[in-house]
């Protein structure tokens, strides 16, 4: 046999080695990480294709952290799901509501703002990308990635590996059962990492908005109220002030959908940072204490307009059933 001949015959035979090793340790990977019961990764996969529940929460990690299912369940009857996933953005939220709504209609949506949902920055969709190619096989997910980045998409189906490739860890710490624990999507924070001696934060960053992302968020929103489910949107607790303008957006989107924009940001003050894990997340206390505050908002305020919400001194259970 000729050299040209040999070299060939082996680089087949590498590749079909590669394809097989691939398949087995992707597929393994693949068995473990729908094994999850725990973080992100389960909670994603609950979002895409197992909602069932009333309410389901979106956002980013201070949704995670700042809305207590069970609190919501006890006062409206309602069942409640939190959606939120650390380090996402608008693009994520909007991807999410696409997957739920092809098989499931929620009765209210909660949507909560960060500062940085509508923020301009580089390289924005390297951390959705990666944290949803595990799930490529899902519909919504597969056609988004082959339209904002189709090399990305035939990599994870080409390969099986690299569908996980930034999941192994954490795939091995849940399954162990190590890691964070969540309740109905809730990630509670306990104690507090502030220092005694704490001064409140100003936020001097330049503030310039992404076109692409406020279309986003305007698409989400007449998406929500399309198909005629309560939308409550909600700026929930810091203790960060800021020095730009983050409302003005949000405020001209919201009335013009006639959504209520409920602006809880600045609610709290330094005499209760006992309530915050740092200063952009409550802890288990807080969020349990703002869960609670919320509640007396939001059947009350269905006018377009930003809320500016006061002391409830008394919090009675209200409902969310809608007729």
């Amino acid at each position: 046999m000729k050299k040209g001949g040999i070299l060939i015959k082996n680089l087949v035979l590498l590749f079909a080695i590669v394809f097989v090793l691939d398949r087995v340790f992707g597929s393994i990977l693949e068995y473990y990480f729908k094994k999850e019961t725990t973080g992100d990764n389960a909670k994603t996969r609950h979002a895409l294709t197992a909602v069932k529940e009333d309410i389901v929460i979106f956002g980013s990690s201070r949704a995670a952290h700042h809305y207590v299912p069970e609190e919501l369940e006890a006062a409206t009857g309602l069942t409640c799901f939190n959606a939120g996933r650390d380090g996402m953005k608008m693009t994520y939220y909007k991807l999410l509501l696409d997957a739920i709504l092809s098989y499931h209609k929620p009765r209210v949506i909660i949507l909560d703002l960060n500062y940085n949902d509508l923020v301009k920055e580089a390289r924005k969709d390297d951390a959705l990308i990666a944290g949803i190619l595990p799930y490529i096989d899902n519909k919504i997910v597969n056609d988004f990635v082959f339209e904002h980045e189709p090399l990305e998409g035939w990599k994870a189906r080409i390969s099986k590996l690299y569908q996980f490739n930034s999941k192994p860890a954490t795939i091995l710490h849940h399954n162990m059962g190590l890691g964070s624990e969540h309740f109905d999507g809730y990630e509670p924070l306990n104690g507090s990492k502030l220092e005694e001696g704490y001064r409140v934060h100003v936020n001097t960053s330049r503030y310039t908005e992404d076109a692409e992302l406020v279309g986003r968020f305007e698409e989400f929103v007449s998406t929500v109220k399309g198909k005629g489910i309560e939308l409550y949107i909600v700026y929930s607790p810091t203790l960060m002030q800021m020095k730009y303008d983050y409302l003005s957006t949000p405020k001209r989107i919201s009335e013009k959908y006639g959504v209520p924009l409920l602006n809880y940001s600045q609610f709290y003050t330094l005499k209760e940072k006992h309530l915050f894990y740092d200063k952009t997340h409550m802890n288990n206390e807080g969020a349990k204490q703002f869960t609670h505050e919320i509640l007396g908002r939001l059947v009350d305020t269905r006018t377009p307009k930003i809320a500016e919400p006061r002391r409830l001194k008394v919090i009675k259970p209200i409902s969310l059933r809608i007729e």
